[in-house]
C-alpha cells in the first residue's frame, strides 16, 4: 500500500504542537464543518435584516487544542465555548468575516477540495 506522507496527522513531542497537511484539515472540515448562511435580524441598515456567512467546526471541549491549532493555521476566525448548566460542553470556531472567507477560507477548500456531499454545501455557499 502506497502512503503519502502529506495525509498523515502527526503530533510532535518535542514542540507539543499538532502538525497536519491540508489534506487532512479539508478531510476533517468534510466530517466536522458546515457552511451556512443565515438571514438574521439586524438594526445595521433600513430593512432591518442582513445575510450572514459562516464556516465553523463545533467539537467536544477536551478538542479545544485542535481548533486552536487549525485557528492559528488560518489566521482567521473566532473560537468561542458552549456551556450547558455551567459546564463547558463545546467549543466552535466560526469565521464570519466575508473577507476572511473570500480570502482565506474559499480559496483552502477551492485548492484542496471536499470530497464527499459536503463539496455541495460548499459550492452553494460560495
Amino acid at each position: 500500500m502506497i502512503m503519502n506522507k502529506q495525509f498523515n496527522i502527526n503530533f510532535d513531542v518535542r514542540s507539543d504542537k499538532l502538525n497536519f497537511s491540508l489534506f487532512w484539515l479539508t478531510g476533517f472540515a468534510d466530517a466536522e464543518s458546515s457552511f451556512a448562511v443565515n438571514i438574521i435580524k439586524s438594526g445595521y441598515n433600513k430593512l432591518g435584516w442582513a445575510v450572514q456567512s459562516d464556516f465553523s467546526i463545533e467539537l467536544h471541549i477536551k478538542d479545544l487544542e485542535l481548533l486552536q491549532n487549525i485557528k492559528s493555521h488560518f489566521g482567521v476566525g473566532s473560537i468561542r465555548i458552549r456551556i450547558k448548566n455551567d459546564v463547558a460542553k463545546s467549543a466552535i470556531l466560526s469565521v464570519r468575516s466575508v473577507k476572511d472567507l473570500l480570502e482565506i477560507i474559499i480559496p483552502h477548500f477551492d485548492k484542496y477540495p471536499l470530497l464527499t456531499q459536503k463539496i455541495r454545501d460548499f459550492l452553494l455557499f460560495k
